[in-house]
C-alpha cells in the first residue's frame, strides 16, 4: 500500500521511480516494517513469483490493482490463478462491468462506500462475487438492513474488522475482547458472509464455539484449562504511591480507561492497553489463581522499536522474574504473546504482582493482558 519501499525494505524512494531490477535488490523487512525492523533474506515478489506460491493454497485479495487490472489478469490467466484472485475496487459499475464483460471467470468484489451507495443497482450482466461494505457510522445508507438485505440476495455481504473505521467501531481488537462487540455484530446485526481479519486462527476458532451442531459450546475466547487473564488496565485500585507509580499524573491515553488516574492507559483499534511506559515506573495487580501448582506467564505486547523494553515482575513481594527483555513486533498495533522465562509457584487464591519497568532500559512497548497457564507435570 506504500508509495515508497522505506517502511518495508532496506532501499528508499518512490516506487514509481524505480526500475523492476532495482526493487528486486532489496530486501524485506520481518512483519509491517519499519525503521528498526530486522532484515530477512527474502526479496520482492513479482505478481507471477507470489501467484506460484500461493496456487492451491489461498484466495488472494487484490485490492490495489485496478488501475492495472488488465496485465493482471494476464499475469493470472498465464499462472493459471485467474479463479485464486478477487479483483477489488469502487469504480463505477459501467466501467467495471465492461472489465467483467471480457471473461465471465473473473472474480470480483464491489467496494460501497457512502458516496458511491446509491449505484447498488446498476450491475445488471455481471454481479460481483461479493460487496464489501466500508461504513465509518452506522447511519451510513450502505449498513441499513433493508440495503444489505438486498445485497445477500445477490452476492456475499464482506466486512473488513482490521481497524476503526472500516466497519464503524467494530474491529479485531474489540472482538477479541468481547465478540459481540466485533465480530458477533457484523455477523449477526449486519449480516457479513465474509470478515477480512488480520486474526484468522482467533476469528475461527470463534465461528467454531458457535456450532453447536458440531460441538461448539458457545464459550469464547477459550483459554486453555485453569489459565487466566489480567487486563491491564485492571490495576490495582488503591491510588498513586501504593498501587503504581507513574512519571507524571496524567492519564496520556485519555478516555480510555480510568482517566482519572496516571497510568497511561490508550485505546489501540479497542485493544484497551498500558502505554507510554517508561523507565521506573511500576504498576501492581492481582490474580486469582484458580488450582495450586507451577505458572507459566507470558505478556501480550507490542512495539515498533528493537529493542523495545524491559521488566520484571515480583510476585507478594517475595518471587522476582526478570528483567524482561521485550520483543519489537514491528508496530504498536502488532501484538504478541511473548512469553517470560521460568514459572512461578502458585498456590490457589488471591496472589499479587508488581510489574516494575527498568529504570535504565529504553522503554517504549504497550502491553494489552498477562497470562498465566498452568504447567502440567
Amino acid at each position: 500500500h506504500d508509495s515508497t519501499v522505506d517502511r518495508t525494505t532496506d532501499g528508499t524512494g518512490a516506487v514509481s521511480e524505480l526500475t523492476l531490477a532495482e526493487v528486486q535488490r532489496l530486501r524485506l523487512k520481518v512483519g509491517l516494517g519499519g525503521d528498526q525492523a530486522p532484515l530477512t533474506k527474502e526479496r520482492v515478489p513479482t505478481l507471477a513469483e507470489a501467484m506460484a506460491q500461493v496456487k492451491g493454497r489461498a484466495l488472494v485479495n487484490l485490492d490495489k490493482a485496478w488501475d492495472i487490472r488488465d496485465e493482471a489478469y494476464d499475469v493470472l490467466v498465464d499462472t493459471g490463478t485467474l479463479d485464486h484472485v478477487l479483483f477489488k475496487s469502487s469504480a463505477p459499475v459501467a466501467e467495471v462491468e465492461q472489465f467483467l464483460a471480457t471473461d465471465p471467470e473473473i472474480l470480483y468484489v464491489h467496494v460501497v462506500k457512502e458516496e458511491n451507495a446509491g449505484d447498488l443497482d446498476g450491475f445488471t450482466d455481471h454481479q460481483p462475487e461479493a460487496y464489501e461494505l466500508v461504513f465509518d457510522r452506522l447511519t451510513e445508507p450502505q449498513i441499513q438492513p433493508a440495503v444489505v438485505a438486498a445485497l445477500r440476495e445477490r452476492a456475499r455481504v464482506w466486512v473488513n474488522t482490521l481497524w476503526y473505521g472500516l466497519a464503524a467501531g467494530y474491529t479485531d481488537e474489540s472482538s477479541l475482547r468481547d465478540p459481540a462487540q466485533g465480530w458477533g455484530a457484523v455477523v449477526d446485526r449486519h449480516q457479513a458472509d465474509m470478515i477480512q481479519t488480520d486474526n484468522p486462527e482467533q476469528l475461527v476458532s470463534w465461528l467454531a464455539s458457535r456450532d453447536r451442531e458440531h460441538g461448539g459450546r458457545g464459550e469464547w475466547p477459550s483459554l486453555p484449562k485453569g489459565s487466566v487473564r489480567v487486563q491491564a488496565e485492571d490495576y490495582s485500585p488503591a491510588g498513586k504511591g501504593i498501587g503504581y507509580h507513574d512519571l507524571d499524573d496524567e492519564n496520556r491515553g485519555g478516555t480510555a480507561a480510568r482517566q482519572y488516574e496516571g497510568v497511561d492507559i490508550c485505546d489501540n483499534n479497542a485493544a484497551i492497553v498500558m502505554c507510554w511506559i517508561r523507565g521506573g515506573e511500576w504498576v501492581t495487580y492481582t490474580v486469582e489463581v484458580p488450582k495450586s501448582g507451577n505458572y507459566r506467564v507470558s505478556a501480550r505486547m507490542s512495539s515498533p522499536y528493537f529493542p523495545a523494553g524491559r521488566f520484571s515482575m515480583t510476585f507478594d513481594g517475595q518471587s522476582t522474574t526478570g528483567p524482561v527483555n521485550v520483543a519489537g513486533t514491528t508496530s504498536h498495533d502488532a501484538f504478541e504473546l511473548q512469553e517470560i522465562e521460568g514459572t512461578q509457584y502458585l498456590r490457589k487464591g488471591t496472589h499479587e504482582f508488581e510489574v516494575r519497568m527498568d529504570e535504565d532500559a529504553y522503554q517504549n512497548f504497550n502491553i494489552d493482558y498477562f497470562q498465566f497457564d498452568r504447567v502440567k507435570q
